[in-house]
This record gives structure tokens, C-alpha cells and sequence, in this order.
């Protein structure tokens, strides 16, 4: 035996025998049982219970003091009862290493307690209240704030990425700490990918499917100014924002690609349905000619390796479906081939030939001079409905859509589909007193805004029924409001184009008061 290991036996102590028989990790947690132990000690003035050096005194330290101390920590503590089991533990490792005998009842009796506590707490889990043991949650606005305060720190940004790194993979620190930056390399970027990964998926894409590498809809030409006036008629207010114009674009390409599922999935006075797209058919079918979803030059991003496996076989799949009748013309057209080799006439030579005659015709004829003819505005016919004994303008279940200012000023020039503009809705053509009074409301606003109107543009005559022109008057109408609502009681400023009609006709009018100033007084009852 070497000379070395012959000195480390001589070394060794009794109570470094009885060490080597825990791991460290149970050792530490025997240690900080003990430490809890002896802060209660001291939080309840038992000084007398320690030794000088200021271990426990199992001498003096009995049965009963471990009793009260458990209860303790169960009533002022969220600490679960498995862990003031390993209190327990902790102080029997004590006892060994003190060379200790430990006393029964910590076997018999405190064991009849543990089970009391273990069915007081599952009382307590079976109840709807919140559960107070275990870890909480990091919800985001706690995220969020660690994020910023980790841009603060001179630490290279190690502490932002592994912030980033445990929220976007939804991992444990343990899982976090263990991931190697090759890992990582040649597959997703773990800031940008994570996001749109999640983003697909929170987009109802179907993960097992070549649909998922789907591209969100978009206009084939940046510039058409078709797209560019709907833009405008869509989003009047945030149209002056130049640098929005690029996503606002992006966003009507993708309601007008679900415009369908939207009219369907949508309650029919719904705000989204009262936009100008859905008010003008044909502004939407001049719209759907310019989306596109598949694209030779963008690509999808946050993909998964496997996606990638589908869309190869979803194209496979597709020409395997094309070869039939490829095949089959083929086939036809040698067979044809061949009779006229032989000088039979076919049907199929007889069409080909007439085809290519009448092709040699019109390239010789001159085109005709073409004149363009500018079609007015179409104008909508509006039915009458029978309810409650007479002829109405509108249904009976009509209501008024709760939609922003800017889209209630175009529905009350132009109106929507078989409905009429609403500046021609009168009291008796709606069923409720609730309606009637948002009638007044509504009036109430477009009067002021068209006063503004006539004023700035000196004329009075009406607005012509096209969706620009509509428009147009808005941004000069929408300045009546200026001096009325300026900012929001937290000294924001207001968007008026987004607030709703009610909202804004209520803030005019605590804004100028009723017309009539007469105090309040009780109402007597007979």
C-alpha cells in the first residue's frame, strides 16, 4: 500500500467516517434543515437549547421542542410537508454524528402528525382557492422587467440571452444551463425562430403538414394604386403615418384573402364587416386579383427541418397526379401521328388545323381602336321591409354596428350593401328605444363634424358616393373635434379616428355641458 494513502487513513476521523456516507447534495440539505432549526431556536429566545460553539445541544433539545417547531413552521410558513420531513432526516443525521441515541417518538408519534398535516393539506388542494405552495409562475410583465433590467448589466448580454433562451424554449434554468451554442448552429436562431415558430402555430397552421410553411397573403406589386386607394379607404387615420403603409398593406391582404370566412364566422354587425372592402364588392374583387400566397422569391421563416420533408412530398404528390393525363395526351397524340402517316384524317388534325389558321387571321388583322368609357359609381337599390303594421327602411332586427368614427362617417354618406346611408335612417324605421337613441347620437356627432365641413370648404353641397371622396372629407371633418377632445385624462393624445361614435358624442358633451343649466331634484312618487 502506497505511503500517501496510509497518511490520508491515519487523518481520517470518526466523524468523517459518518460524513463519507451521505453524497454532498444530502449532506447540504441536512445541514440547512439544522440551520432552519436553529433560527427558530433563536426566534423563540431557547438559547439554553444551543452549545457554545452554537450547534444544538441534544442534551438539553427534547422530543417536544422538535414538535413545536414543526407546527411552527406549518402555520407561518408555505413550506411543504415533505420538506419538515427532511427536517426530521436532518436531525437524525445529527443525532448518529453526535454519537446520539434518538428517541422513539420520533418514529412513533411524530410520524401520527405527519400523516394529520399530509390530510390537512390535501383539504386545503381540493378547494378553489389559489394554491400558495409550490413555485408560481413568471408571468410576462415580470419578464418583460428582468429583460430590461438585464440590458443594464456589464455582462455582455449574458444574462439577457439566458433570460430569452429559457422563455422561448419553455425550459428549466437546469435544461438552459446544459445547451451548447453548436447545438444551435445551422438549425433556428433561437431569438428570431423561436418567435415565428410560435407564431405559425398561434396562426392555426397544421404542424403535421406542408401547410404549415404556408406564406401570409400579400399584394404582388407594392406600387398598384388600387391597393394604395383601398389602403387609404381602409385605414384613413393611419394612411398619413408613412412608415405604416407597408404593414397596413400586408394586413388588407390577408382580410381580403379570409373575406369569406369572415362574413361567415362573423356576427353580421360586426365593425370589421362595415369597412370600406366590405361595403364595395367591387373594390374587394379588384383586390383578390392582386393577392398572391406563394412567391419564387420570399421564403417562409421558422420552419421546422421536418416541414421541409412534407413539402417535397406534397410536390411529389402533385405531379404524380399530373402524370395520368400527361401520359394519356402522349399516347393520343402518337396515335394521331401515326393514321395521318397513313393518310387517315383524324377529328383531333381537323381542330388543329382550323385552330391554326384563325391564329394566322387575327395577327393579320388591324386591332381596333379601343375607347375607355368611365362607368359612374353604381347605384344600390334598397328594399322596404314590413314590420309592425307598415313599410320600413330597414329590417327589424337592424342595429347600429359599434365601429370607429371614421368608418361611421362613411356608412352614414354611403351605407353598406342593401342597407341605406344612414343619414336617411328615420326614428320609426328602428324596432327599439335603444337604437332610437343611438340614432340621436349618432346624429348628434355628424352634425357637428358636417358643420365643421360646410365652414372650412364654404359649400354645401353633398358628398359625392365614392368611397375616396368620402374619405377625403373625413380628414377635413375630423378637425371639428380638435378643440373638444384634445387629450385623454392621462394626458395622452387621442386618436379620433378610433374612438367609437357613443364614446365621442358622450365626451362632447360633458365637453359643452347640457343646454339647459337646472338643478337636480328628487322626483316625488304618488
Amino acid at each position: 500500500m502506497a505511503p500517501m494513502t496510509i497518511l490520508q487513513r491515519q487523518e481520517t476521523s470518526l466523524e468523517d467516517i459518518i460524513d463519507s456516507c451521505l453524497a454532498d447534495s444530502t449532506k447540504e440539505r441536512y445541514e440547512s434543515g439544522l440551520r432552519q432549526l436553529i433560527k427558530w431556536i433563536h426566534l423563540t429566545g431557547g438559547t439554553d437549547l444551543l452549545k457554545d460553539d452554537g450547534m444544538i445541544d441534544l442534551r438539553v433539545f427534547q422530543y417536544i421542542h422538535f414538535v413545536q417547531f414543526i407546527v411552527w413552521v406549518y402555520q407561518n410558513t408555505p413550506v411543504k410537508v415533505e420538506t419538515m420531513s427532511g427536517y426530521r432526516a436532518a436531525l437524525r443525521w445529527y443525532y448518529k454524528r453526535e454519537d446520539v441515541a434518538m428517541p422513539v417518538e420520533y418514529s412513533t408519534k411524530l410520524k401520527t402528525k405527519f400523516t394529520g398535516m399530509h390530510r390537512l393539506t390535501a383539504t386545503d388542494e381540493q378547494t378553489l382557492t389559489l394554491k400558495e405552495s409550490g413555485k408560481r409562475p413568471l408571468g410576462f410583465s415580470m419578464y418583460e422587467a428582468l429583460c430590461q433590467e438585464s440590458l443594464k448589466t456589464s455582462d455582455s448580454g449574458f444574462v439577457h440571452l439566458y433570460l430569452v433562451i429559457s422563455w422561448n424554449l419553455m425550459a428549466r434554468s437546469k435544461s438552459t444551463e446544459t445547451i451548447h451554442i453548436k447545438r444551435t448552429i445551422g438549425h433556428q436562431r433561437v431569438f428570431a425562430a423561436g418567435d415565428q415558430f410560435v407564431g405559425r402555430v398561434v396562426a392555426a397552421l397544421p404542424l403535421n403538414s406542408a401547410d404549415f410553411a404556408e406564406l401570409p397573403p400579400y399584394f404582388d406589386s407594392t406600387d398598384n394604386p388600387v391597393v394604395t386607394s383601398a389602403v387609404r379607404c381602409m385605414f384613413p387615420v393611419l394612411f398619413k403615418t408613412g412608415s405604416l403603409i407597408g404593414v397596413l398593406k400586408l394586413g388588407l391582404a390577408s382580410i381580403v384573402h379570409h373575406a369569406d370566412y369572415l362574413r361567415t364566422a362573423l356576427p353580421a354587425n360586426h365593425p370589421v364587416l362595415h369597412t370600406a372592402i366590405f361595403r364595395d364588392n367591387a373594390m374587394m374583387s379588384s383586390l383578390k386579383v392582386f393577392v398572391r400566397t406563394t412567391s419564387a422569391t420570399l421564403k417562409p421563416t421558422g420552419l421546422p427541418p421536418y416541414v421541409e420533408i412534407y413539402r417535397q412530398l406534397h410536390t411529389q404528390q402533385l405531379t404524380l397526379a399530373t402524370i395520368t393525363s400527361e401520359v394519356v395526351a402522349g399516347v393520343r397524340n402518337l396515335l394521331d401521328e401515326k393514321e395521318l402517316a397513313t393518310g387517315t384524317v383524324t377529328s383531333a388534325y381537323i381542330d388543329k388545323l382550323f385552330s391554326s389558321i384563325m391564329e394566322r387571321l387575327a395577327r393579320g388583322t388591324s386591332a381596333p381602336e379601343v375607347t375607355v368609357v368611365h362607368h359612374q359609381h353604381p347605384r344600390h337599390q334598397h328594399m322596404l321591409y314590413s314590420w309592425g303594421g307598415r313599410q320600413h327602411k330597414l329590417p327589424e332586427s337592424f342595429a347600429f354596428p359599434n365601429v370607429d368614427t371614421a368608418t361611421a362617417w362613411a356608412l352614414w354618406w354611403l351605407g353598406k350593401d342593401s342597407e341605406i346611408p344612414f343619414r336617411t335612417i328615420d326614428p320609426h324605421d328602428l324596432d327599439t328605444k335603444k337604437q332610437r337613441r343611438i340614432l340621436s347620437e349618432w346624429r348628434f356627432f355628424m352634425h357637428i363634424l358636417w358643420e365643421y365641413y360646410v365652414e372650412i370648404k364654404g359649400t354645401d353641397a353633398p358628398i359625392d358616393s365614392t368611397e375616396e371622396a368620402v374619405v377625403e372629407a373625413f380628414e377635413c371633418a375630423v378637425h371639428a373635434l380638435d378643440p373638444v377632445i384634445e387629450k385623454t385624462p392621462n394626458q395622452r393624445q387621442r386618436r379620433f379616428g378610433q374612438l367609437m361614435v357613443v364614446t365621442v358624442a358622450r365626451i362632447i358633451r360633458e365637453k359643452i355641458g347640457a343646454k339647459t343649466k337646472r338643478a337636480y331634484s328628487k322626483r316625488t312618487r304618488s
